[in-house]
């Protein structure tokens, strides 16, 4: 397991070492906790909840800089959930850590969860990431981010299928998978400060359709990943596809893409000697 090179019936495990326990007694005393259709959530003092169990939605309220809430360990069927940070006007006075005492980086996380017929929904994250997914597995309707202090999305060490993912405005990557496999139907992105979508550490990612705009980077595999696309459409970019090795202990990445248009954009690809690309059945090494 320390060698990274456990597969336990078609599973790969990655040892990611020895955390504290979240559910742990004396975390009260700083959070507070409710039940939530089949699972606990946790937030801060500077966080303000309103849950409407008739109607299935909860609206969770970021009141200061990085406060952060999370559900664990359980279940989330039939709801929208609703994330509203603080304004962009306030994001350049943030001075505090971005990793909270429970090594959480995401204003709203969602830790050990089977979901089912769910929509969460982000604005003006201002913590690492708006929404972070870490060893989750099931079913999403949709996940919409807008206006992220920095990374919007990041998902790790899950299974997922979702739908719909729209990110607008994030400061950093708008969308970031690792250690996982993950089915995305349709991705629409826009105005990225870094990557659109960056697939790392030997995930698999495949999707059906991917919009791309105005962002700095379009695809990037690195690390072992692989990430399959049918239809790219990306304009206004300054690199559409990029596969690399960026830690030694990984491969390179792998992207194919069936239908590929980049328009307006400075270069195609940028790819390594450890990786490949594919588009339109040629290969780019």
């Amino acid at each position: 397991l320390i060698s990274d090179e456990l597969v336990k019936d078609d599973t790969i495990y990655q040892y990611i070492g020895i955390k504290e326990n979240l559910n742990k007694k004396n975390q009260t005393n700083s959070y507070k906790k409710l039940r939530i259709k089949n699972t606990d959530f946790y937030h801060d003092e500077n966080i303000e909840v309103k849950y409407n169990e008739d109607q299935n939605n909860l609206d969770v309220y970021q009141k200061t800089p990085f406060a952060r809430a999370y559900f664990i360990n359980g279940g989330l069927n039939k709801i929208n959930i609703n994330f509203i940070g603080l304004k962009l006007d306030e994001f350049d006075k943030i001075q505090s850590s971005s990793i909270n005492d429970y090594g959480l980086t995401g204003c709203l996380s969602f830790i050990n969860i089977k979901f089912e017929n769910v929509e969460i929904k982000g604005s003006n994250g201002a913590c690492e990431d708006t929404i972070n997914l870490i060893n989750s597995s099931g079913e999403i309707k949709g996940i919409e981010i807008i206006e992220a202090y920095s990374d919007a999305l990041d998902l790790d060490f899950s299974k997922i299928n979702i739908n719909n993912i729209y990110i607008n405005n994030s400061k950093n990557d708008c969308a970031d998978f690792s250690f996982g496999n993950y089915d995305i139907n349709q991705f629409n992105l826009s105005n990225c400060g870094d990557k659109a979508l960056s697939v790392g550490e030997r995930s698999i990612l495949t999707t059906n359709e991917i919009n791309i705009k105005d962002s700095k980077m379009g695809i990037a595999s690195k690390d072992g990943s692989i990430v399959k696309v049918i239809n790219n459409n990306s304009q206004n970019l300054e690199i559409c596809l990029a596969a690399y090795k960026k830690k030694q202990e990984f491969f390179g990445g792998f992207i194919s893409v069936e239908n590929f248009s980049c328009k307006n954009s400075e270069s195609n690809v940028e790819i390594d000697k450890f990786s490949q690309i594919k588009t339109l059945n040629t290969m780019i090494k």
